[in-house]
């Protein structure tokens, strides 16, 4: 008999479920999944289904990459622009 996989175990290593997904992001997983349905809405970050529809998986660097697209200055900055910073000080 196989082994049942218990929640915190990752499916894959590198990988993430829906729910570990947006524990990792500090979002609640239902708008998680909302992001993968909306059709013109906000982009959510990359994932892959495995198999049966229901199996998601979410690569972690995927989630970093659409945290790290999402960085903004200021409050009137869209999602998605181009954030830019100052050039760090010289150490001199």
């Amino acid at each position: 008999m196989g082994r049942k996989r218990r929640h915190h175990e990752p499916p894959l290593v590198g990988y993430l479920t829906t729910e570990d997904a947006a524990t990792y992001l500090g979002i609640s997983a239902r708008y998680l999944e909302d992001l993968r349905g909306v059709e013109g809405g906000p982009e959510g970050p990359p994932f892959s289904r495995m198999g049966d529809k229901k199996a998601i998986l979410y690569p972690i660097w995927g989630l970093d990459a659409w945290v790290n697209g999402r960085l903004q200055t200021r409050n009137s900055q869209r999602p998605g622009e181009a954030a830019v910073l100052p050039p760090p000080e010289s150490e001199e």
